[in-house]
């Protein structure tokens, strides 16, 4: 029996619990049609019914009836400056952000904003808004007039390419497309949520003759989206719509409208016989299982080995889909694994520009134009990943010089012309063309478009930026600072968004509002945790559930609680509904360091728990980790070429973890136990001080240090450097000791004379120091002269009954059997005997050593200090030794500590044994203070949270 089509679709109706397969079928049979356009809100809803993507919006457009849509920025501005009329205690910025969703929530419901601001029952709160809405929407106009000169040629321009489009939509509308009459687009700006009512009313007001429709794919609709529906779709037309309690709700709202409301089982069961209706397709109960993982990277690794394990099969990436509530909780994990795998996947949930390559780029670009081309952001431009390095062969120059302002970096090598902006200084201003042809040129200059092709995301934002750049350009003619327009750039940046990483052809990950009417074969929950999914209905900051039930009764209806949760639970039974075959809902027991529970959801009898079968290794690197912690390995595996450079890699990596020697002789090496390649006889060794340090706190931060010579890239700095002020502290004090013992400047005493002779050692001392240029040296100049004086007239720095006897003393010697040089800072004669002092920048304390036990225990820098002066001056005792702060004043005495002790000579015994056997092990003290100051850093392998 074959349907007759003037029997069933003479009126409009909506049709409940229509399945995917069944309405392909009917409009392939012509049961339903023609229609003069079937629409879908989604690609994936198309495909699942066979017809080509059309949504309502692009219908919209097509016919002109799309409005004329406010740029994002203009309705940003024209919010907040709402707000600020309305209520100007607020942040106005701040504040705009937070009530814009109930701002499109009020113009999406259609309300009459002059009625809602006269409803006696509302609440100060309520009223407030709906006044900044009434603002917002004049604010609008009124930005729409002021640029309305500005735009003609614009306007001109995109009516000529919206023609093209209107010819080609006629050619596909058929002849009842003669019949529509074009409608031009009103002067006034619109806010997004105002296209769907402004519509309406032109279509109810004759712009437009009714089309015959099929809407599949849409679930809950706002108001202003039913009576733009309702008045574009004419007879004939069919909304296929799932059969869930939250639509049920609307049903009278379109019932009144006239529609009629019919089961899609029962048109079935009437225009096919039996035998048809068995043999149409009918979708069966999926297999659907739950899945506990230890953590949401196990999660993620063993749905994305069922991806790729499917794809093997020859299953079509387009019949599988990753679905999570929260897309951004995942997208970036996904993305990770996605990549090692080898899988390809779509992420397409919207981010902002701030969080894309493009927009950091667009970001530095203003900070260094506004620090006038300062070293730090001038560099973090010119080296940014998506465009061209113009530093190139030039950075070690770039590092050294440390280039400040724009002469400074021609003077390095690097001419910064072409990037200049067009206003040079803050006061000066520039029109906004000047503007945005700066930042195009600039764009262009650093070639960012051909870096931003690497990656389909950039691409798109790049694109994305261009297109919104235009109408930050307009009015032309206005000007601005580089302040003001780095504000707006930055604004812009913040509201556009772009797909997170569109790609072609990988599986998709969407959220269950996106899928309902798709339809897929294998479908991966993930995320399925309380708390997550589904996602608690959260207060709304800018208006509570209590006035909303107030607006609601008092006739401008508004999402309560009630209607959230109806919406939250048809996406996700829609969403579930799409897969065919099976469908796996997972989830982490643990995220963080907090234990997860599984989702309300899961209690569903139907949905079985199991537990994740063996998958295959997806990618090399998770076959070598397989391969290398199984005790049988496969001898395929074991013969590959790689193999024994990558088993001992593994190895290493676990005695590291596991701590102590290696097992293996042939492994010590790259454990520090080098032998006779770094071995050196400890009796013809001359130490340091600071070598004792540094090979008593850990062997391979000497070995680095000492051996190696590893240094860290030469860099000048924009203050002084520590140990460049220790050095010009170090040689002043040097001079004036030594005036001050042969009596040639009394510089304690008269105050100019006292500070005009700081003022000179501090320019000799960094002359011969050979200091470069630091961007703060003029400020930091009168901080050291300030600290100088202030330190030499405290009494801790030359007791009373003292006097300067050296400064700077150089020695050499022997300690406990170890030759030793070095330099003491300073020797005092005191009535006691000789007193040793070692001058410290920072905290009166020097670098300690580790004891027997590991922990960083014993000072024994003093000690040798104490030795070599006995040794230059043996008929003068030494009668103490102490660090002296130059940032405190204060002297402080290690605690009591002699060479005869026994830790100090089980030191001494494993310096010698490191020394002769060539032993430099990574080993620093248990609480890894020596790893405080080491170059060596990036090339340790030390645990630090071990």
């Amino acid at each position: 029996m074959t349907a007759n089509r003037s029997s069933v679709n003479t009126s409009r109706t909506i049709w409940l619990g229509a399945k995917a397969a069944q309405v392909q079928r009917a409009i392939a049979q012509g049961l339903w049609g023609p229609f003069d356009w079937v629409l879908t809100p989604t690609r994936q809803a198309a495909r699942a019914i066979g017809v080509q993507a059309q949504s309502l919006d692009q219908l919209l457009k097509r016919l002109r009836l799309d409005g004329n849509l406010a740029p994002v920025l203009m309705r940003q501005r024209a919010l907040r400056s709402a707000v600020a009329k309305v209520w100007p205690e607020v942040e106005a910025g701040q504040y705009a952000n937070t009530i814009a969703p109930v701002i499109r929530e009020m113009l999406h419901n259609g309300w009459s904003l002059a009625m809602a601001a006269q409803e006696p029952t509302l609440s100060d709160r309520a009223r407030r808004l709906v006044t900044i809405a009434q603002a917002y929407l004049q604010a609008l106009q009124l930005a729409g007039d002021r640029k309305l000169g500005d735009q003609k040629l614009d306007d001109q321009q995109l009516s000529d390419q919206q023609l093209g489009d209107q010819q080609l939509g006629d050619q596909q509308l058929g002849d009842q497309s003669m019949q529509r009459r074009a409608v031009d687009r009103p002067a006034d700006r619109l806010d997004a949520a105002q296209i769907y009512g402004q519509a309406a009313q032109a279509i109810a007001q004759g712009a437009m003759d009714p089309l015959a429709l099929g809407l599949w794919g849409y679930g809950y609709l706002a108001p202003d989206a039913i009576a733009l529906i309702d008045a574009l779709a004419g007879p004939g037309s069919c909304l296929w719509w799932p059969d869930h309690l939250a639509l049920h709700r609307l049903l009278p709202a379109w019932e009144q409208r006239g529609w009629t409301v019919r089961s899609a089982a029962e048109f079935f069961e009437e225009f096919f016989e039996e035998s048809e209706a068995t043999a149409s397709p009918t979708e069966c109960q999926p297999w659907q299982r739950a899945i506990a993982f230890p953590t949401l990277e196990d999660e993620v690794r063993w749905v994305l080995a069922k991806v790729k394990q499917h794809l093997h099969q020859g299953v079509p990436a387009n019949q599988m889909v990753l679905i999570a509530r929260d897309e951004q909780r995942y997208g970036p994990k996904l993305l990770e694994v996605a990549q090692e795998f080898e899988v390809p996947v779509r992420l397409l949930y919207g981010v902002p520009l701030t969080q894309t390559r493009v927009g950091h780029w667009v970001q530095c670009l203003l900070e260094a134009a506004q620090q006038q081309w300062a070293y730090e952001p001038a560099v973090q431009l010119l080296r940014h990943p998506i465009g061209r390095d113009r530093l190139e062969g030039q950075w070690e120059t770039a590092r050294r010089l440390r280039p400040d302002r724009p002469k400074a970096w021609v003077h390095a090598g690097l001419d910064l012309a072409d990037l200049a902006p067009p206003a040079q200084s803050a006061r000066h201003s520039a029109t906004r063309e000047q503007w945005v042809s700066w930042v195009q040129d600039c764009a262009r200059s650093l070639e960012i478009r051909s870096g931003a092709q690497h990656w389909p995301s950039e691409a798109n934002a790049l694109s994305s930026l261009n297109h919104h750049l235009i109408e930050l350009a307009r009015p032309s003619h206005e000007t601005l600072t580089l302040a003001s327009f780095a504000q707006e750039l930055r604004e812009l940046l913040s509201l556009i968004s772009v797909p997170r990483h569109p790609g072609r052809g990988g599986v998709e990950l969407h959220n269950p509002a996106s899928l309902i009417g798709a339809q897929y074969r294998y479908g991966f929950a993930l995320g399925m945790v309380e708390g997550w999914w589904p996602a608690p209905i959260a207060p709304d900051l800018a208006l509570d559930w209590f006035d909303r039930r107030a607006l609601t009764q008092a006739g401008f209806p508004i999402a309560g609680t009630a209607e959230l949760a109806d919406q939250e639970r048809l996406q996700n039974s829609a969403a579930f509904a799409t897969i065919q075959e099976q469908l796996v809902f997972s989830y982490p027991q643990w995220h963080g360091q907090q234990p997860q529970s599984p989702s309300a959801l899961l209690r569903d009898p139907q949905i079985k728990p199991t537990e994740p079968e063996p998958v295959p290794d997806v990618s090399p690197l998770a076959s070598w980790q397989r391969f290398l912690t199984r005790p049988d390995r496969p001898t395929d595996l074991a013969q590959d070429p790689f193999g024994p450079v990558l088993e001992r890699a593994w190895r290493m990596e676990c005695q590291r973890l596991r701590g102590g020697q290696p097992d293996r002789p042939e492994d010590l090496a790259f454990h520090g136990f080098l032998g006779s390649l770094a071995a050196m006889d400890p009796d013809r060794h001359t130490f340091s001080a600071s070598q004792i340090t540094d090979l008593g706190q850990c062997p391979f931060k000497y070995f680095a240090r000492r051996v190696l010579r590893l240094q860290e890239p030469q860099e000048t700095e924009a203050d002084l450097p520590r140990n460049s002020k220790g050095n010009l502290y170090h040689r002043v004090l040097q001079k004036l000791g030594e005036q001050q013992r042969d009596r040639q400047a009394p510089v304690f005493n008269d105050p100019e004379q006292r500070l005009a002779a700081l003022e000179t050692w501090l320019t000799e001392a960094a002359t011969e120091l050979q200091l470069p240029r630091h961007l703060t040296w003029t400020a930091q100049r009168q901080e050291l002269l300030a600290q100088l004086q202030w330190l030499i007239l405290q009494d801790t720095f030359l007791p009373a009954g003292s006097t300067i006897l050296h400064c700077e003393v150089p020695f050499e010697g022997e300690w406990l059997g170890l030759k030793v040089k070095g330099m003491i800072d300073r020797v005092d004669q005191s009535p006691d005997g000789l007193v040793l002092i070692d001058y410290k920048t920072g905290k009166a304390e020097g670098a300690k050593v580790k004891d027997q036990t590991g922990q960083a225990n014993l000072d024994v820098q003093l000690l040798v200090y104490a030795s070599a002066a006995a040794q230059l001056a043996p008929e003068t005792p030494v009668a103490k030794a102490y660090y002296y702060s130059l940032r405190e004043a204060k002297l402080v005495s290690p605690q009591s500590l002699t060479s005869d002790n026994p830790e100090v000579g089980a030191l001494v015994q494993r310096l010698r044994h490191h020394l002769a056997a060539g032993e430099y092990p990574v080993d620093p003290d248990r609480e890894y203070k020596a790893c405080q100051f080491c170059e060596a850093s990036s090339a340790c392998r030390c645990v630090q949270d071990g």
